[in-house]
């Protein structure tokens, strides 16, 4: 399917900030995603988590619906096909409360960083990206209608591929749980050198989508690496002989890998500033490094996040396994 997006501000930005988000890895051979990657990757995160998430569909829904005028048709909670997850990110943990806890806007400021929003003119900052996504997302796309509209046939709804997908990222960009769960799954799939298109095709069962000797790699690491990672994260503060312990591939140390999921997870917190990704970098390393006991509120906040999705990850490697 050929897109073409018109992007406004935030939405560009925060497609550049999720591309940047493998540098992350620090793996030596590193491309950044593909804008067509990112795409598919969001698709088909989409239609996983619409899956088991009621709620989701019904915010998404309701965007359609003041948008696009599109009929509002909310499954009753009695009947539905699946529960609803338990909240990664608690929405009662708000800005203002994190700013309290930490002092972000003061330590950016000593940093001389600019506050401003959108300092360009948003006319000028706007995109308009092209290009074409693969028939195996493209399929995902009316699955995601049926799951959104609670319909039974996607023709029903009468809504285009692009304005979908326009949708999507414009959730993307606006909600902060649905962008921290799944800038994490991308995360760690760039830990394994997986693009964001191959990531969010296992999430969905799509593993046609990538080579099966790449696929077999990655699943087999994980599952072996998954005790590794829980240990740490249950263990991090005591730091017992854990220091520089790699995954079972060799390809990185966990401590690090955990260590800059954290700093993600801070640098999600701080994009509301709009200020460029390696300027939230650096705020997140120079606010680590001279507030490490504050700095240990962001990782309690994290490492609930982290440890349930990589539990997630686990169980849908499995399932290859036994399907």
């Amino acid at each position: 399917m050929r897109f073409s997006l018109r992007l406004n501000p935030r939405e560009r930005a925060t497609i550049m900030n999720i591309r940047l988000d493998s540098i992350l890895s620090q793996r030596i051979s590193y491309q950044m995603p593909q804008f067509n990657e990112l795409l598919e990757a969001l698709i088909f995160y989409s239609d996983y988590e619409l899956g088991h998430n009621r709620k989701l569909s019904v915010e998404i829904a309701k965007y359609f619906s003041y948008k696009k005028n599109l009929p509002l048709r909310i499954l009753p909670q009695e009947e539905g096909n699946a529960e609803d997850r338990i909240p990664l990110v608690e929405e009662d943990i708000q800005d203002s409360e994190l700013e309290e806890i930490i002092g972000l806007e003061e330590m950016i400021g000593a940093l001389r960083f600019s506050l401003k929003r959108f300092p360009l003119d948003p006319v000028e900052m706007t995109s308009t990206p092209s290009g074409y996504t693969s028939q195996f997302a493209d399929d995902k796309v009316n699955s995601i209608i049926t799951k959104i509209f609670n319909a039974q046939d996607p023709n029903e709804i009468k809504i285009s591929n692009s304005v979908l997908i326009k949708g999507l990222v414009h959730f993307l960009a606006t909600d902060m749980v649905f962008q921290i769960v799944f800038r994490t799954y991308m995360y760690i799939g760039s830990l394994y050198g997986l693009k964001y298109n191959e990531m969010g095709a296992i999430l969905d069962g799509v593993t046609a989508v990538i080579d099966e000797k790449k696929f077999v790699r990655f699943r087999d690491a994980f599952i072996k690496d998954y005790n590794l990672f829980s240990t740490y994260l249950n263990n991090e503060s005591k730091r017992t002989g854990m220091g520089f312990e790699k995954n079972s591939t060799g390809e990185f140390s966990i401590p690090h890998a955990v260590d800059r999921y954290f700093i993600l997870f801070f640098m999600t917190r701080m994009m509301r500033y709009n200020c460029p990704y390696f300027t939230c970098f650096e705020a997140a390393i120079h606010y680590k490094n001279s507030q490490p006991i504050k700095y240990e509120n962001i990782k309690k906040m994290a490492k609930p996040v982290l440890s349930l999705l990589l539990s997630e990850m686990e169980t849908i490697l499995k399932d290859t396994i036994q399907g």
